[in-house]
């Protein structure tokens, strides 16, 4: 299958998607469902890394109805939904795409070039969540 989800830690905290090769909006969605159904067997955050590996070729087709599905799926979920672009030129339309005032995307969508920036997004946006609830406990009454 050109589109593998899997848990990409023992802990089942991140959830990576990989794209390979040539694949269909079918399989596209089948990984999306797969993904939801993932999160939801587990009771803490999970952070999901979708990863456009070189060489994959999206299907025909105008993307913006299939993405669009995307944000809806994850806007309300506690993690980040992070897409690796390895791709510069790619990765700057779909910078540019998710500008346009027609497409509302969640503040946890991101799009970064390289897998180990997904996983230092994780780590700060993690850390900060922390910070967070850390400083609520010392709040003055």
């Amino acid at each position: 299958m050109p589109i593998h989800t899997f848990w990409d830690d023992d802990q089942k905290t991140i959830i990576q998607i990989q794209s390979k090769g040539q694949w269909t909006w079918e399989e596209f969605h089948k990984s999306l469902d797969q993904t939801v159904e993932m999160i939801e067997s587990v009771d803490h955050r999970v952070d999901v890394i979708n990863v456009e590996c070189p060489g994959a070729v999206m299907p025909p087709g105008p993307p913006i109805i299939h993405f669009q599905r995307v944000t809806r799926l994850f806007e309300n979920f506690s993690g980040l939904y992070i897409t690796v672009i390895t791709s510069s030129l790619s990765l700057m339309i779909m910078r540019t795409f998710t500008r346009l005032p027609m497409i509302t995307v969640p503040d946890s969508f991101r799009a970064v070039n390289y897998l180990n920036e997904a996983y230092a997004l994780i780590e700060a946006d993690r850390t900060k969540e922390i910070g967070c609830h850390d400083a609520s406990k010392h709040a003055l009454g």
